[in-house]
């Protein structure tokens, strides 16, 4: 009996940090599910984001960004998913606050052997934009963000 009270203590410990380390890897795993790719569960809003592609969301859709303003010349309505009056470093500055805010949309489906996107979107009180955000399921990474026009009810 003796034994059996030292043991549980013990045990506790060992099952609190084992899930102590699961939570904070910012990958939700059930134990039978346990691999190196992370685990969407539709309770959370999404995986942790490894990184942004800056140069692409400069690129297509800032006002200085030469593949935006040749969609401009091309189709004037693709002002909506353009920052406006904004450098780089304010659009990094939305783009991050938005992310805070973010829930999923969908899911991507993909062809066999390739990743998955997963579509969010979140909104930034202070530019109030409502932005759309494009992740790889895989490498975490968000590839673009933009500004949406959001439809009214």
């Amino acid at each position: 009996m003796y034994q059996a009270r030292l043991c549980l203590p013990i045990l506790f410990v060992i099952l609190h940090a084992n899930a102590f380390s699961l939570q904070t890897s910012g990958v939700v795993l059930r134990n039978e599910e346990i691999s190196s790719k992370p685990y969407i569960v539709d309770s959370f809003k999404a995986i942790a984001a490894k990184g942004f592609n800056w140069e692409h969301i400069f690129e297509n859709h800032s006002a200085s960004g030469k593949v935006a303003k040749q969609r401009l010349k091309a189709d004037p309505d693709y002002i909506y998913s353009i920052y406006q009056n904004m450098t780089n470093a304010q659009i990094q500055s939305c783009v991050q606050r938005a992310w805070k805010s973010k829930e999923k949309i969908k899911i991507q489906s993909a062809a066999p052997g390739e990743s998955r996107r997963i579509q969010y979107r979140g909104y930034d009180a202070d530019t109030n934009y409502t932005i759309e955000f494009w992740q790889n399921e895989d490498s975490g990474f968000v590839e673009t963000a933009y500004p949406i026009k959001v439809k009214k009810p």
